[in-house]
């Protein structure tokens, strides 16, 4: 059965029948008046995120000392997979060498604190690597574990 399309007030919508298909576009528009739109601030020292909402979803952006937003992403996903998301990139900015228990200790999400671990420790062996005179290319090499 073919579907019937419609913009309905600046919706698209579908369904079997001009009323279906008006109907789906109201439910999202009453889907998105209904919707959290809350934001939340997330600070690691010097490194300040926003996550917001807009009618296409999730996104946090990096703030810097002068508020002006200069990195933006998209999660697509809900709330709290976008600050997980969010705060897994403040921790990974943020780190420096010295403060992996810091940027370890900042994550909530097991898995993301695992992810973070793994990609610490690659730092550490490309950084070892570098140290000892190796090129990018043989020092990544070496931290892939190649």
């Amino acid at each position: 059965m073919n579907k019937v399309k419609v913009t309905y007030y600046g919706m698209d919508g579908e369904g079997t029948n001009v009323t279906e298909a008006k109907r789906d576009a109201g439910n999202k528009i009453e889907a998105i008046i209904n919707a959290d739109f809350t934001p939340c601030y997330l600070e690691l020292g010097n490194i300040r995120v926003i996550v917001f909402r807009d009618v296409f979803g999730w996104h946090y952006s990096f703030l810097t000392k002068q508020e002006n937003i200069y990195n933006w992403a998209s999660t697509g996903r809900d709330r709290e997979a976008t600050i997980i998301s969010a705060k897994s990139h403040i921790a990974q900015n943020y780190y420096n060498g010295s403060n992996k228990a810091e940027c370890l200790d900042y994550l909530d999400d097991r898995q993301e604190r695992a992810n973070l671990a793994t990609w610490i420790k690659f730092q550490e062996r490309y950084a070892e690597a570098r140290a000892q005179g190796k090129t990018d290319v043989e020092a990544h090499a070496i931290a892939c574990g190649y």
